[in-house]
């Protein structure tokens, strides 16, 4: 009788080392089960959070579409080209000096109704765009709207530019045309010149406007197109449908 608490002890160590012994097995078996479900899950998550091929290549066409959309508007807007410093059209190159001369003159109305009549018909070409950017964006493969996806922060522009430069230049040379004389600027810059090749010594001015006018209309459209494309690509809230959001934030990923 004296060894019985021993005994006693002894049954519950033993009862406690079995218990642990089943606990510690079922913790086991609830942990691959937790790593299982959890393995399953990534497998079937992973898999949908890659764009397809037609995913990608409608995904990229409807950030396309919105980023030269929202340039074209921007620039084709009132004062699109003549409020925003980046763009607006100045006296040509070699018309520097016949500027700076007439404004010597007090000639600066002469000089502002010049730029801004060059501003205003560039702004009214701009409208021509949609239709060419558009014709471009359908002709698109998969393999170009990859490229861009992948590519450097101004790849569509630049895709664009190489697609329908040409385009926009006979489309574009008989709007500026007809805008240039609709604002009177065809009449202003004759005047302007006309007055500075009297002055004596200088070298006579003899610019094509419209051919100037158009190839700065250009130039402008894309620099804000290449704006909306950095846009679209750096900040979230730009990407405004989920397959946008979806085909880019996969490109962000792999990217990282």
């Amino acid at each position: 009788m004296v060894h019985f608490p021993f005994r006693v002890s002894g049954i519950f160590a033993l009862f406690f080392c079995f218990s642990f012994l089943s606990l510690h097995a079922q913790l086991g078996k609830l942990i691959k089960k937790v790593d299982s479900s959890f393995t399953s899950r990534q497998n079937s998550v992973n898999p949908s959070l890659a764009p397809n091929n037609v995913e990608i290549q409608t995904g990229l066409k409807q950030a396309l579409q919105k980023g030269l959309m929202d340039g074209i508007g921007l620039v084709s807007a009132k004062d699109g080209f003549l409020k925003n410093a980046s763009i607006m059209i100045s006296f040509p190159p070699e018309a520097k000096r016949m500027e700076t001369t007439l404004r010597e003159l007090g000639l600066d109305h002469l000089c502002d109704d010049v730029i801004q009549s060059m501003n205003h018909a560039a702004e009214d070409a701009c409208k021509k765009a949609g239709p060419i950017f558009l014709g471009a964006l359908n002709q698109m493969s998969f393999k170009d709207a990859t490229g861009i996806l992948n590519g450097k922060d101004n790849a569509a522009t630049e895709y664009f530019q190489k697609a329908t430069t040409e385009s926009l230049k006979k489309a574009f040379r008989p709007q500026v045309d007809s805008a240039l004389n609709r604002v009177n600027a065809n009449l202003y810059w004759n005047k302007a010149s006309t007055t500075y090749n009297k002055v004596p010594f200088v070298n006579k001015i003899n610019t094509d406007l419209g051919d100037y006018v158009t190839t700065q209309s250009i130039v402008g459209l894309f620099f804000t197109i290449a704006q909306q494309e950095l846009k679209i690509r750096k900040d979230i809230n730009a990407r405004t449908t989920p397959l946008m959001k979806k085909v880019f934030g996969f490109a962000d990923n792999q990217k990282h």
